[in-house]
């Protein structure tokens, strides 16, 4: 059943079946993630429905129309039901090769962007147009209402007439007929072509159109949807879940094993983020993970975000170890205890955004042969609080840590766990052990008669799901 449709007959109606359907969105999420997801989708993803604000841009290459398109359209229909609607702009760029191919026209490409002359423009301006058909088509046999946007939105001067020809760079974007679609309840389905303010079609990389519209409209996030489902370490081959950019863009940018492309896309990811809001990201991803990627922030791509800037002292560089102590008890309260009595007994390292110290994280050096997580920030900028965590987390790959079972971080805390262990009314939580070292933690308690072990399938300790 569309519920965009029948918002245009029965309205009420339709906002009472949306908010249905968003709450138990909500409640399954909580149910088969966390509760994080949940918070995430209603903090992030609920807008009124006067206030017309897209809540994400998705770059579409070619490759996926072709290879891909019932996945795609799957997932953009799932966001439409739920009353999310995202902007689409697509590309068509390995099908407008082959077209080129069969007409005998040789492509020509100078730093590689296309030379675009007047008849390559032609064939590609129809593609775009059969591609852009495609996807609305796709998206209306699923009960999807679907606005084709293909002129009028991106207007564009010359990048190089002489170089690269029939080839813009974008100035403006015309945001009203975007804004006109959303209201409507529809999804904006954009090409990446523009025109010259006397009117001259120009052909423009889906890329770049995809950060203009995102500068445009200042969305939560920018999606580049890709077959390879995110960026790679060149080295080990592995995948680059998160890159914070206040923390890793200068040492990532000097890596030798650095790819080219990758390169680019990273410098691209930063210029943007510099023009959108602090929370805003940058994700690439494999169609099949949009969902989760745009719900959970932790699917199966890479996400890029300004991030925070994470600094640490020793308690040798300390200098004022009673401005820590209070900076402890206002975090702990009644449990600050036994955090300032091993603040004063072993070697630890605090870990702070601001300067003033008015929050921090601290972990002593050896508990159990662990270090021990003693004390953490409340989650009231949770951003920061997720690149402190990944901070302390690179500097301390195994660590262990104990919260009260009515501590509001609970949650928080358990998905970045490894696994967790119930004592007492409280809960012992460590991070990168495995599982004999964990059995030993627990056995290294003094007491664990009527402990809750968690004990999953196959008499192994039941994990909680780990952070990217």
């Amino acid at each position: 059943m569309s519920l965009l449709r029948s918002a245009v007959s029965a309205p009420g109606q339709a906002d009472h079946q949306l908010a249905a359907t968003r709450s138990t969105l909500v409640q399954l999420l909580g149910h088969i993630d966390s509760r994080r997801t949940a918070e995430q989708y209603l903090s992030h993803f609920t807008a009124t429905t006067t206030a017309i604000q897209p809540f994400a841009v998705i770059k579409v290459g070619g490759a996926i129309i072709r290879d891909h398109l019932p996945t795609l359209a799957s997932a953009l229909a799932f966001f439409s039901r739920v009353g999310l609607y995202p902007v689409i702009v697509h590309g068509a760029g390995p099908q407008l090769n082959q077209i080129l191919e069969h007409a005998g026209v040789e492509p020509r490409f100078a730093d590689g962007i296309r030379v675009t002359d007047g008849k390559t423009l032609a064939l590609a301006r129809q593609l775009f147009l059969e591609e852009n058909h495609r996807l609305v088509q796709a998206l209306e046999a699923l009960g999807v209402s679907a606005r084709p946007l293909t002129a009028g939105v991106f207007q564009a001067d010359y990048l190089d007439r002489t170089k690269y020809n029939l080839v813009g760079r974008i100035n403006t974007v015309e945001k009203s007929p975007i804004l006109s679609a959303l209201r409507a309840a529809c999804l904006p389905i954009l090409t990446s072509m523009a025109e010259t303010a006397d009117g001259q079609v120009l052909s423009v990389n889906a890329d770049l159109a995809a950060s203009a519209l995102a500068r445009a409209l200042q969305p939560t996030k920018v999606v580049y949807l890709a077959e390879t489902g995110g960026l790679f370490h060149d080295q080990t081959g592995t995948r680059i879940a998160r890159i914070n950019l206040s923390e890793e863009y200068d040492h990532l940018m000097s890596q030798p094993w650095l790819r080219h492309g990758t390169r680019l896309k990273v410098r691209a990811a930063q210029e943007l983020l510099s023009d959108l809001p602090s929370t805003s990201s940058v994700s690439i991803v494999h169609p099949m993970d949009l969902q989760r990627e745009i719900l959970a922030a932790s699917g199966a791509g890479t996400v890029i975000e300004r991030g925070t800037r994470i600094s640490s002292i020793t308690s040798a560089e300390c200098t004022n170890l009673a401005k820590l102590e209070q900076v402890v008890r206002r975090q702990q309260g009644p449990d600050a205890s036994f955090c300032v009595q091993e603040m004063r007994t072993r070697p630890f390292r605090v870990y702070y955004d601001d300067p003033s110290l008015e929050s921090l994280a601290m972990v002593s050096f050896s508990t159990h042969g662990l270090p021990q997580l003693l004390t953490f920030p409340s989650l009231t900028a949770r951003a920061a609080a997720e690149d402190m965590f990944l901070r302390i987390t690179k500097d301390f790959p195994r660590l262990m840590w104990t919260v009260p079972e009515t501590d509001p971080r609970l949650d928080w805390l358990s998905t970045r766990a490894t696994g967790r262990f119930y004592h007492n009314g409280w809960v012992l939580l460590w991070y990168g052990l495995r599982q004999q070292e964990a059995r030993q933690l627990i056995l290294n308690l003094h007491d664990v008669e009527g402990s809750d072990l968690e004990l999953g399938g196959g008499g192994t300790y039941r994990h909680a799901s780990q952070g990217q």
